[in-house]
Formats: structure tokens, sequence, C-alpha cells
């Protein structure tokens, strides 16, 4: 069977799946009371601002579906594609608002994310519907693979698992491609292009019409969060209203550069005496704000640059960067955690690696090959990295808190630090973050 074969809202074997399922999984939470009083807090939670954010948008979706309706773009026969969207892909837009604050140009990724090669697979197998059996066994082993997949991406102890439910996904996702292509080859003569080229486009046109709306959303909380953070700052309402005007003449709608309004310049804002004084100190954090966005910039500019490039700078560091700043933030945070856990009669603990390692190479690949050696006694330690480039970074001590050493060299460590061993200086990465 081929679905949005008509204009009419027709039930399918996929529908009757996902109904029964949901039905299962809201039986099983009823009878759980855990899961049961969860949901009830969610349902609560609903009669508030969320709830009325909801029914705003919930709204303003409607009456874009009219607009849409009234220029034959849409039927009735995309209800249940309205309805999906809506709840799947358009609330996780909507929840996702201060992503658009927070990232450059993230509503725009994500309406060209809709028009891309996964959401044209996506619509190529909601074509074709297969027989309730199939419908009812597939749901849920997609499911459970893609939980075991997510779940066990985690651990390295599970990463097996992880390859394995991967590939067993692969091989279900090639099936359904395979039986997809069959159910139409048979019957594409009968079916509706014109509805098809609707239910295609539907997604697009919605995301495209939805994003306006949380912009204007993110915007308000945006600045909803900073006149908080002002009010607690401020010494009175005079003054916390005269900062609120500033705030807003200075950004005005730069959503992105708001976000950005960060650290003291809140409190400093709060105690200016005048607008014009509150408006120059706006304008000298925007300022510095742009400034360090050039930098950041400029550093990425440079990786891709002397990328392969063997030499050094005119202050004596290596072109080729890459990896340089992630490499020296995880060891430096190995350091902090080092010092956190070292105890007077136990020295240096050697299985910290074991215990920190997911937290230590945030921005590293899942394995960050960090090499990690303690002394006998726990006194001394000392833990290295190859980058990409080929290059060895390094950390250690040879004393209680706060001793530290880093290490930069081609080759790696030969043992703790010293002032006589090649590649090792006292102190820590400068400007690298705890």
């Amino acid at each position: 069977m081929v679905s949005s074969q008509a204009s009419d809202l027709v039930v399918t074997n996929r529908d009757i799946a996902v109904a029964v399922w949901f039905s299962v999984a809201a039986v099983f939470a009823a009878t759980r009371p855990g899961l049961r009083e969860g949901v009830a807090g969610i349902l609560r939670g609903l009669w508030g601002p969320l709830g009325a954010m909801l029914v705003l948008y919930g709204c303003y979706v409607a009456a874009v579906v009219a607009v849409a309706a009234r220029v034959g773009v849409w039927n009735v026969g995309l209800g249940k594609e309205t309805v999906a969207w809506f709840f799947v892909p358009g609330l996780a837009l909507l929840f996702s608002f201060s992503r658009a604050s927070r990232e450059r140009a993230y509503l725009a990724r994500r309406v060209l994310s809709v028009i891309g090669l996964t959401a044209i697979i996506e619509f190529y197998v909601g074509l074709a519907v297969f027989p309730l059996v199939v419908e009812l066994v597939l749901l849920p082993v997609v499911v459970v693979l893609s939980v075991f997949s997510a779940a066990a991406g985690f651990n390295p102890e599970t990463r097996i698992v992880k390859v394995v439910a991967d590939r067993l996904i692969a091989v279900v996702g090639l099936a359904v491609l395979f039986g997809t292509a069959v159910v139409l080859v048979g019957q594409w003569e009968s079916l509706d292009k014109t509805q098809l080229a609707r239910t295609f486009a539907l997604p697009i046109w919605l995301t495209l019409a939805a994003a306006p709306f949380v912009y204007a959303f993110s915007l308000y909380a945006n600045y909803e969060e900073h006149f908080i953070r002002l009010a607690l700052n401020s010494p009175g309402k005079r003054a916390t209203t005269r900062a609120k005007v500033a705030l807003v003449l200075g950004y005005h709608f730069r959503n992105h550069e708001l976000s950005k309004f960060k650290g003291p310049v809140a409190w400093n804002l709060a105690r200016a005496e005048t607008l014009g004084d509150a408006r120059r100190k706006i304008a000298e954090h925007r300022r510095a704000v742009q400034e360090e966005e050039a930098r950041e910039r400029e550093a990425a500019a440079r990786l891709v640059r002397f990328a392969g490039v063997t030499g050094t700078d005119e202050h004596g560091e290596q072109l080729d960067q890459r990896e340089f700043a992630e490499s020296k933030e995880a060891l430096d945070r190995l350091v902090t955690f080092h010092e956190a856990q070292y105890e007077e009669r136990v020295g240096y603990r050697p299985n910290l690696i074991e215990l920190v390692g997911d937290l230590v190479g945030k921005k590293l690949p899942a394995d960050p090959g960090i090499v990690m050696r303690v002394g006998r006694k726990g006194r001394a330690w000392y833990a290295w990295r190859r980058t990409v480039t080929g290059w060895c970074l390094g950390v250690g001590a040879v004393g209680p808190p706060p001793d530290a050493w880093t290490y930069q060299a081609p080759k790696p460590p030969d043992g703790f630090p010293s002032a006589t061993a090649t590649g090792w200086k006292r102190g820590r990465f400068a400007g690298v973050e705890d």
C-alpha cells in the first residue's frame, strides 16, 4: 500500500502500528507509580507559561496551515503529516529556542536540513506502507536498536554494542529502502503525484513558516533572562528601567549578540547613572565581544591555512596547531582533577583517567588517546597525548599541588617532569579553561 494517494485522510497500517505501540506505552506508564507521577508532573507544568507558549505556537501553526490551504498547498489529506510534524520536529524546533540565540545562523541551518539527504530518505521511506504485522514488528525493533546505539555510545566498554546496533539499523534500513522500492514500482501508475509533491513540501514550508515564531520567542526569552539579571543587580526601579532601555537600544534584534551579554557587564550596566553612560557600556562590551570573535575566526582560519605545514612561527610555536587547543584543555582539566583528588597519604591517584576519562576529553575523539603514568608512591605523575599533527603535548607534576609542568615536543616524554628533560616547562598551559 502506498500512502498519500489522495486528498482524503487515510488511516494506514503504519498509523495503526504507531497507535498500538503508543497505547501499550501509555498503559505501561499508567501502571508504574513513578512514571505515572512523572507524567502527571509534566501535565501540571502545561498549565503555566509553558502551556501558554504551546497554545500560542499551535495557533500560529494553525494560521499558517489555513493560509496554505487557501493557496492550494495543503488539504485534509495532509492532516496526519501536519500533526506529526507539529508534535515531533515542530516542537523540537520550538524547544531549541535557546540554541537560536547561542548559535549563529542556527535556524537557517535547521531550515536547510529539511531539504537535505536525510529528509529526502525519510520522505521516500514514508511513501510505502507495509503489512500490519511487518509494521508492528518494525517499529519496536528500530526504537530498541536506536536506544541501544545511543546509550552504548556513552561508555567505552559498551562501544561494541553500539557498533552492532548501528550495523543492525543499517541492515533494517536497507531492507526498508528495498521494500519501499518494490512497492512503489508495483503501484507507480496509481500514485497521486500532486499529493506526493504536497507531502514532500509540507515539512519545508512549515519549518520556514515556524522559524520567525521561534526566533521571536528566542529573542523574548533572551531579553527576559537579562532583564531578570539586571533587576537583581540594580539599586532601584529607575536604574533597572534605564538599563533595560539601554539594552534594547543597544541590541534590538541582534539575538546572537545579546546572548553574549554576560559577566560583570550586567552589574556595571545596572549601576549606570545616565542612559548615555549605559549605552556606552553596552557599546564597549559589544566591541570587546566582536574583537574576541574575530580572534576566534582568525584562529580557525589559521588551522586551515597551516594544516600539514611543518615549521614554527615567529614565536617559536608550531604552525600546524590542529587539536592543540583541545588537547591542552583536556590535559589541563586532568591537572585540575589530580589536584582536587590529591591526598598527602596516598598522593596522586593512578586510576584517575579511568574515573574521569569522559569528562576530560569532551572536545576530542571518543578515545582521546591520553597516556598517563603515576609514580610508584603517588608523588609524581605525567600524562601526554599525540595530536593529529604528530606533535606531543603533556602535563605533570613532581610534587604536591600546586606543582605543575607542561610538555611540548615531537616525541612523547620518556619520564617524569624535569628541568633538564627536553620539552618540559614549569606551569600550566596558558589561556585554557578549567
